[in-house]
């Protein structure tokens, strides 16, 4: 299992480090030479802002898609870990696989655009539509409880939430699946 990431020594152990830049178009020196049997694409933007996500989500994304096709790489499936930011319905509505993706916000605009580019990069691919995810590093959720957050009522706010630990478990199982 090779990790991409700036700094590898954040890398869990077993895997093995590769260092680079999903913001540049230059392959990193490190990337396997190898054929690679499975591409899971999770990445997080830097900045939360629209140029942030662009670069993180669509332009990283192509530059990786770039890198294997560069090193003759064709893996028989890529993982694109997405966010439930694409769908805009917002006043109550249940929202499942079923549901139109109609992002009103930037976040969700530009993940349908890099799930679109997932979808057309000539490798079979999957998208996991990630929400609310938690754990370790990932407090967003339990500290606006304790400064007293309550959640809406009229129109009713349903949120869905993951452990960090399930969602990997989750991309583990769609591997093997």
């Amino acid at each position: 299992v090779y990790g991409l990431r700036r700094r590898v020594a954040q890398l869990p152990e077993g895997v093995i480090g590769v260092a680079g830049d999903l913001f540049s178009e230059q392959c990193p020196v490190a990337w396997p030479t190898t054929p690679l049997d499975y591409l899971v694409y999770s990445a997080a933007a830097t900045e939360h802002d629209e140029a942030g996500y662009r670069a993180a989500y669509v332009e990283g994304l192509t530059h990786v898609l770039g890198w294997l096709k560069q090193n003759g790489q064709s893996p028989k499936r890529l993982l694109f870990v997405s966010s439930s930011s694409v769908y805009g319905q917002k006043d109550g509505e249940w929202i499942d696989e079923t549901s139109p993706a109609q992002a009103d916000g930037y976040s969700g605009r530009l993940m349908l655009e890099a799930e679109q580019v997932a979808l057309q990069s000539g490798i079979p691919a999957s998208l996991v539509r990630l929400t609310g995810i938690y754990g370790p590093g990932r407090e967003w959720l339990l500290s606006q409880v304790r400064q007293g957050y309550r959640v809406a009522i009229d129109p009713p706010l349903y949120g869905n939430r993951i452990h960090a630990d399930d969602a990997a478990g989750l991309l583990a199982f769609l591997l093997q699946a």
